[in-house]
Parts: C-alpha cells; sequence; structure tokens
C-alpha cells in the first residue's frame, strides 16, 4: 500500500491518546485505518467510537473473538470467529492474523508465505509447517518489540529478518531468557487434576521483571507448551 502509514503496536488496546494522535495525523481524503491484530478488545471501544465519529472507515483483520459492542464499529472485518443472534460462533481460529494477512497478500499478487510461517510459528498455530528458522525468527521478532514498542519503524524488522546474525543473536539471547524464567517458574508451579482437566497455579511476580523480557504471558505459554 503505498501511501500508507505503518504503525507497529505495543498492545492489543487501542487508547484515546492514539486515537487522537491517528485523527490529527490523517490526510483529510485518507481516512481509512486497518487494525491488524488489536483493537478488537472492549477496551478500545471509546477510541474507535471517536475514530468513527471523525469519519475514518475502520478495518479489522484479527484472529480473536469479539463483542458485538466493538464489532459494530468497524465497517469492514477479516475474522475466523462469525457474530450470530448475539453470541460468537467458533470457526476455524487457529489461524494467526499474520496468516490470514498472507491471503490476502497472495491474491494481491505478493509472495508472503515466508511471513505467514513465522506468524503461525509465533501464534504456535499448526494451519501451516512451520520450519526451524521459522521459530527462531518468530522468538528473534518478539525480543526486539519488546524493548522497541514504537519507537522502531517496520524497516527495523524487516532489516532483523534479512540479516541473519541480527535475528540469530536476537533469538539466541531471547531463547535464554525465556529458558531461565520457565525453569524457575516450573518450581513455583502448583498443579491439581479436576474433571480431567489439569489446573496450574503460579507466581509470576516472583519470576518476572518489570519491563524485562519475557513477561508474563511468555512465562505462562512456555510452561504450557511443556505439559
Amino acid at each position: 500500500l503505498k501511501h500508507a502509514l505503518f504503525f507497529p503496536h505495543p498492545s492489543a488496546i487501542y487508547t484515546m491518546q492514539e486515537a487522537i494522535s491517528d485523527v490529527a495525523q490523517a490526510n483529510s481524503f485518507h481516512k481509512f485505518v486497518v487494525f491488524l491484530d488489536c483493537g478488537r478488545n472492549d477496551e478500545s471501544l471509546a477510541a474507535m467510537t471517536f475514530l468513527k465519529k471523525n469519519g475514518f472507515r475502520i478495518f479489522s483483520i484479527d484472529h480473536h473473538a469479539c463483542s458485538q459492542d466493538i464489532a459494530k464499529e468497524f465497517h469492514h472485518y477479516l475474522n475466523p470467529f462469525v457474530i450470530k443472534q448475539g453470541a460468537l460462533v467458533s470457526g476455524k481460529h487457529n489461524y494467526p492474523t499474520g496468516y490470514l494477512m498472507y491471503k490476502i497478500s497472495e491474491a494481491m499478487g505478493m509472495d508472503g508465505e515466508e511471513m505467514a510461517k513465522i506468524a503461525c510459528a509465533g501464534d504456535h498455530a499448526d494451519v501451516m509447517n512451520v520450519d526451524e528458522e521459522s521459530r527462531q525468527k518468530a522468538l528473534a521478532l518478539d525480543f526486539a518489540a519488546f524493548y522497541q514498542h514504537k519507537k522502531a519503524s517496520i524497516h527495523f524488522y524487516k532489516r532483523i529478518l534479512r540479516e541473519r546474525e541480527l535475528w540469530t543473536t536476537f533469538y539466541a539471547k531471547a531463547d535464554e531468557l525465556l529458558f531461565e524464567a520457565k525453569e524457575k517458574a516450573k518450581q513455583l508451579v502448583k498443579k491439581r487434576m479436576k474433571n480431567n482437566i489439569l489446573f496450574m497455579r503460579v507466581n509470576l511476580d516472583k519470576v518476572v521483571r518489570d519491563y524485562e523480557f519475557p513477561n508474563r504471558a511468555k512465562i505462562t505459554t512456555a510452561l504450557l507448551l511443556d505439559e
């Protein structure tokens, strides 16, 4: 998209501060926003409503479920969850947003297969056959994005994927930190079975360091993948 502006987003929540910034930056003739993998939660509702009232058309591409309140703010959306008569009906929800974008780029005549594999590796989706290199690149990007937040442009992430030395060193450090945190968390895990469901409880406050990788979500996922 030649005239598009790309903003890496560190959170799933779209805030009022960000909506006001987007309204201020937008060209009056191009009020069209595409949200990828964020903004489908009720915490984003006020900002979405504000954006819409300022004449923006909103397109959402995501693989997370959402409420009817937020869904009605989108002019168009692509999502494997379908809303029917007030209820969310799960379809093929094992398609991460990166895979959905791959199918769109494919329809536009572009090749996005490598990026789709990285997206599937990052979200642990089995819709594609993912190789070890894709898994390593996914973790390297997670690591870089964690510390960069909004400071990095999309070109920075492209450079990481192009330069083997960059993504391998990022991956090695991220893997080391994740392994250390997971092993520490394992010592604190309390497990119990109920109705053939395994419940795990761990106080991650004793493992997670503020503003440092990995965060709670990464450690939780690592623990679950080991079970």
